[in-house]
């Protein structure tokens, strides 16, 4: 399933469902008949609404939704509660925690948005930035936490959240090799792991590469680019340039140095020897020659005039052809 998709499914789910506790992450708030039946994915739709007004790809401080919560959301969590909710502070003067006090907003339903951004950030919908200088319990002097101070709807939050209609998935590098991919190496080895890139660039690369017989992998194919890989390409009409750029686009990493050489150096032997199928005219004088060409109607029959080329036996075209292929000559025929 490609990452974009996961993550929509891990929102539903986390909007739907109602396994996850965000009390359980503020550990100085109690509930008096515990959480298990508060209705959290209840808790999260206002916020969530209100998250859908806030500009896509733009920092937004946390104090300016806060503000907002407050105004357009108020009592979405106590609303919730079957009992009261309590805090457990610390007071400098007894030297003893206690669970009575009523906790206000900062210091209760602040913390719980800060947690469902928590929570949408991991699953890549928004970017986060925290500071060390959260106030955490009011009456408590020098108690600070981490805690979420801005955050932004990234592309993926905002194509998940609805806000945009499409959503251009590109997989980075780090993921490719994650889940495997194509790797070229200065040996000219050709690695593709993964049953995604084996299936996407295997088929087509194994027209030509060679596949070393000790390269059998249950998680990777092995294959070589030589010469030899070169020419059986350049038959199906795959030249040199057309390898390179393909490998360039697949590969996880750059092309080795070298390898990207060769490449190159094949590349220019690209159309300088060709063989042809041809009936060969011949006179034993050039000036006769010359006459011939010229006799009326002989002009569209006359395909071409040779230059630089002999005639070889017909029946030995292709022993003719592996012969200069072996000199380190691309042949087409």
């Amino acid at each position: 399933m490609p990452r974009h998709e996961l993550a929509k499914k891990l929102f539903d789910g986390y909007m739907k469902n109602n396994k996850i506790y965000e009390l359980h992450y503020v550990t100085y708030i109690t509930t008096y008949d515990g959480d298990a039946n508060i209705k959290w994915h209840e808790c999260r739709k206002p916020i969530i609404d209100l998250l859908k007004n806030c500009p896509v790809d733009k920092f937004v401080r946390f104090q300016d939704l806060d503000k907002y919560a407050k105004i357009f959301c108020g009592n979405f969590f106590r609303k919730l509660l079957r009992g009261a909710v309590t805090i457990r502070g610390y007071k400098p003067q007894r030297g003893y925690y206690y669970g009575y006090d009523e906790p206000d907003w900062d210091e209760c339903e602040a913390q719980i948005i800060r947690t469902i951004l928590s929570f949408l950030s991991v699953i890549g919908m928004v970017d986060a930035a925290y500071t060390e200088n959260i106030p955490r319990i009011k009456h408590s002097k020098g108690d600070y936490c981490v805690g979420i101070t801005g955050f932004r709807i990234t592309k993926l939050g905002a194509w998940i959240l609805g806000l945009t209609e499409k959503y251009e998935y590109t997989e980075t590098a780090k993921e490719k090799n994650d889940d495997g991919g194509l790797l070229v190496l200065p040996d000219y080895s050709v690695i593709i792991s993964g049953l995604k890139h084996r299936i996407e660039y295997e088929t087509y690369l194994s027209k030509f590469l060679s596949k070393p017989a000790d390269s059998i992998d249950e998680n990777a194919a092995v294959y070589r680019l030589d010469f030899q890989a070169a020419i059986r390409a350049f038959d199906m009409d795959i030249p040199p340039q057309k390898i390179k750029a393909y490998l360039k686009k697949a590969s996880i990493k750059p092309l080795p140095e070298n390898v990207e050489r060769s490449l190159e150096d094949w590349q220019t032997k690209v159309g300088r020897i060709k063989i042809r199928n041809l009936t060969v005219l011949e006179t034993d004088d050039v000036l006769l020659l010359e006459e011939i060409k010229h006799i009326k109607g002989m002009d569209n029959i006359v395909v071409s005039e040779l230059k630089n080329a002999v005639a070889i036996d017909g029946g030995k075209t292709k022993k003719a052809k592996t012969i200069i292929e072996k000199n380190g000559w691309l042949v087409k025929i």
